[in-house]
């Protein structure tokens, strides 16, 4: 299968690991541009479910330890030393119950954390993990802020049925990739660091 793939290195000491991330892709290889990603990695939630755990889990398999939480604030990314952010968007009404909050200040929240990320010049990699059960209104105006400011896009299938995220990535050049489920993502962040369990 032709694919070009996203890049993230691992700095050990003075060393680096530098190696591909390898997502299935469904996307032309012309439309495939190469990324770099470098660790230090945070992970948070968009959208407050749980798909940022399942993320966390991928890059703790693939032998980097990140910084989670599922309740970041602009004020944590930007004291962090992190070059790459992990944002799982997914929109979860028992999560904004559990949270107190609404939508209006989840959309605010994401907004200045992408603020403190650009700041901070760090990647930003927006991911998709709910399928079609997570492609609600909600979620929509969340993938709405985020996908735009993103420097790659990974969705699962059903996701994407409308094309809504293709189509922000498409108009904004930002390299958009495939992968099958939360599973084989852990499969790929192990393969491209060539390590974990």
């Amino acid at each position: 299968m032709n694919n070009l793939v996203p890049q993230i290195r691992r700095f050990a000491g003075a060393a680096a690991l530098a190696a591909g991330l390898a997502f299935a892709g469904h996307t032309p290889v012309a439309a495939q541009a190469l990324v770099q990603l470098d660790a230090p990695v945070i992970v948070t939630s968009i959208g407050q479910s749980l798909d940022a755990f399942s993320v966390q889990l991928a890059v703790k398999r693939a032998g980097v330890e990140p910084q989670y939480d599922n309740h970041m604030t602009a004020d944590d990314v930007a004291k962090s030393d992190a070059k790459t952010i992990f944002l799982a968007v997914g929109a979860s009404v028992k999560g904004f119950g559990e949270a107190g909050i609404s939508i209006d200040q989840e959309v605010a929240r994401t907004s200045k954390i992408l603020d403190a990320a650009k700041m901070k010049s760090m990647k930003v990699v927006m991911i998709h993990l709910g399928g079609k059960d997570r492609r609600d209104d909600l979620s929509d105006q969340l993938i709405k802020v985020v996908a735009p400011r993103s420097d790659v896009i990974i969705v699962v299938p059903g996701s994407d049925d409308d094309g809504l995220i293709k189509g922000i990535a498409d108009k904004a050049g930002i390299p958009y990739r495939t992968t099958k489920s939360a599973v084989t993502l852990a499969e790929d962040v192990k393969t491209a660091f060539g390590s974990g369990t």
